[in-house]
């Protein structure tokens, strides 16, 4: 429908995926995650970046690794501390100013001058407003531009976020904040559009819904039935997008929700495709069912 501008797709050092070259020919903006499991199992995490770097030219940003305190053996094998990514990032952020200056540049539509480099996001699941101030103290503004991420589940209100954030001004001035994912299964996934999502563009720039599809009728995806026999099937948020673009099918945003920051839509329904840590997740779940 014309609607979406950011994709989030996982990199893999494996082996290439092709969804970067598909969706990049298509115009869509490019969110790359580099796993942690990337950098723990590469000689260093300088190297691993520019192996994967060099693979997914298409990327636009990129986000140095995921929920880094989540303890689920299907995300992180080896979770860290913060304390410990924090001093990883910095040394690698390091790294990126000096080989690739180009990724200190702003992204395209940034609102701050942010650089191409999105932090670990708060464990949306866990206690995200303390993780969210802790980085604030183990220094995370002191890399300049570097975007700061949180996932958001309802764990805590979105004010409180925002309160965490706005104590923070002072050191903001290129940093933007991200919703590295947001949602809720298909039967809330409407209401929690319209409450929640409307909050987080207070402080945000960029919201992304997780997640673009799934085969699990209570899972949190906008498609559903993909990969599976007869047609796909479409949840409740996808279906309300829909029907509020225009019929052209161009770039407008969906009319609910306010404006977010320097950006001319509504809903950023960014989202994010397969081939991640929780698709691994996924798998999980259905092999234990069986």
């Amino acid at each position: 429908a014309g609607l979406a501008k950011w994709v989030r797709l996982g990199a893999i050092s494996a082996y290439p995926n092709a969804y970067f070259r598909q969706l990049k020919s298509e115009g869509y903006l490019i969110f790359g995650i580099i796993s942690l499991e990337e950098f723990q199992k590469a000689a260093s995490w300088e190297t691993a970046f520019d192996a994967i770097y060099r693979m997914y030219p298409e990327a636009d940003v990129w986000e140095i690794a995921g929920e880094v305190m989540n303890g689920d053996p299907t995300v992180n094998r080896y979770p860290i501390s913060q304390e410990e990514y924090m001093a990883h990032l910095k040394q690698l952020y390091a790294y990126i100013q000096t080989q690739h200056p180009e990724l200190m540049s702003s992204y395209p539509g940034s609102v701050r001058g942010s650089s191409r480099i999105v932090s670990a996001p708060t464990f949306g699941s866990g206690n995200p407003g303390k993780e969210l101030q802790k980085y604030f103290s183990l220094g995370i503004t002191d890399l300049p531009g570097i975007i700061i991420a949180i996932n958001d589940y309802g764990n805590i209100a979105a004010d409180t976020y925002e309160n965490i954030v706005n104590a923070h001004a002072a050191e903001m001035a290129r940093h933007e904040i991200w919703v590295t994912e947001t949602g809720k299964p298909a039967n809330t996934q409407v209401s929690w559009t319209l409450s929640e999502i409307p909050q987080l563009h207070k402080f945000a720039s960029v919201v992304f819904w997780y997640s673009m599809s799934d085969n699990d009728i209570h899972s949190y995806g906008l498609i559903d039935n993909i990969g599976e026999d007869g047609p796909y099937v479409m949840r409740p948020l996808l279906e309300a997008l829909l029907k509020s673009a225009p019929a052209s099918g161009s770039a407008t945003a969906p009319s609910f929700g306010p404006n977010p920051p320097g950006d001319p839509g509504g809903i950023d329904p960014g989202v994010r495709l397969p081939r991640d840590e929780r698709d691994q997740e996924f798998r999980h779940r259905k092999r234990m069912q069986k």
